[in-house]
């Protein structure tokens, strides 16, 4: 029998008109975590047992959450005995030294004779599609009313003792949107910019800060920062399902910069000031009117240059000896 066939017998009973405040007893034996980027685990709850399910990371991902249940072959016998119960906004935080909670039954789910049951729960109206393979909540658990607390239960008095030592493996994992998270840092010199400049994203204009992040689907992307202030950037990146994806850039302003190209026994002198020894790297200056001096014992020659905003000037000055045949 495949899993379809087997889940077609479950039974899921919930209804709005029928929600109601309830006090939750049993001994709770773990708790699970629904995130994105790590599995749950499974714990064994018996008949009566109780366990928290908490949500962690950012929720706005979460489509819902699916419960797996791994049924014993003792408990597969008997039809229409055991249901799992769902609770919502459980008080107390559930804890393994607290036996008594109240919460509001959201509904139950029948156990099937079949080895495996998954329970979909919608953190969203029309969130997840309904699947012969799973059977889901028809009224979703909203991410405010979680912790939630599942346990399993008998349907009516006197079950067979065979079965009162029965555990079922249950794990919950996320069911996720196909999108994700980028967060960015731009600064410049490690403060905030003091300029202004502009943002896209996949050549969409964004607006910058964004202190929530911004949401996009999965896959690569690129952002670009242009400003007439700031040396233009382009970076890609990729965002994966249900992650966060952290980008820090550091704004540059554009400067003039000066290249010498001056022989060793040279003094260069750049408005008046003599540079020594001569730079052997790119220079900063300020944009607009310099004076360039260069001077070889008695011999001095003199230039006049402007700068603009992010060029980069190359200065050089050739010795050579000129012979000419008569």
């Amino acid at each position: 029998m495949n899993r379809t066939a087997k889940l077609i017998a479950a039974t899921l009973l919930l209804a709005p008109g029928f929600v109601h405040a309830d006090t939750v007893r049993g001994t709770l034996v773990g708790n699970l975590t629904a995130q994105a980027d790590r599995a749950s685990g499974e714990v064994l709850v018996g008949i009566d047992g109780l366990l928290g399910i908490r949500l962690a990371g950012d929720s706005r991902f979460f489509k819902g959450i699916e419960i797996s249940i791994t049924i014993p072959r003792e408990v597969r016998r008997f039809r229409d005995l055991l249901a799992l119960f769902i609770y919502t906004n459980v008080k107390p935080e559930p804890s393994t030294e607290i036996a008594r909670y109240t919460g509001t039954q959201a509904g139950f789910v029948v156990l099937p004779a079949a080895p495996k049951a998954y329970v979909n729960i919608p953190l969203a109206s029309g969130s997840i599609e309904p699947s012969a393979e799973t059977i889901t909540l028809p009224v979703p658990i909203t991410p405010s009313q979680f912790p939630i607390i599942l346990a399993v239960l008998p349907l009516e008095k006197g079950i067979p003792g065979s079965i009162e030592m029965s555990r079922f493996g249950i794990s919950a994992s996320p069911i996720l949107r196909n999108e994700g998270l980028l967060k960015l840092a731009i600064t410049e010199g490690g403060s905030a910019p003091t300029l202004p400049f502009s943002l896209s994203i996949d050549d969409q204009p964004e607006p910058f800060p964004q202190p929530d992040g911004y949401v996009l689907p999965t896959g690569l992307h690129h952002l670009r920062i242009t400003s007439d202030y700031y040396t233009e950037q382009f970076q890609t990146f990729g965002i994966d399902q249900g992650a966060t994806t952290k980008i820090d850039l550091s704004l540059v302003r554009p400067v003039p910069k000066l290249i010498f190209e001056v022989p060793d026994i040279a003094s260069v002198y750049l408005d008046g000031k003599l540079l020594a020894p001569p730079p052997r790297t790119p220079m900063v200056v300020k944009e607009g009117t310099h004076v360039i001096q260069f001077k070889i014992g008695d011999y001095s020659l003199t230039k006049t240059i402007t700068v603009e905003k992010g060029r980069t000037y190359k200065i050089s000055l050739f010795l050579d000896i000129s012979v000419e045949e008569n």
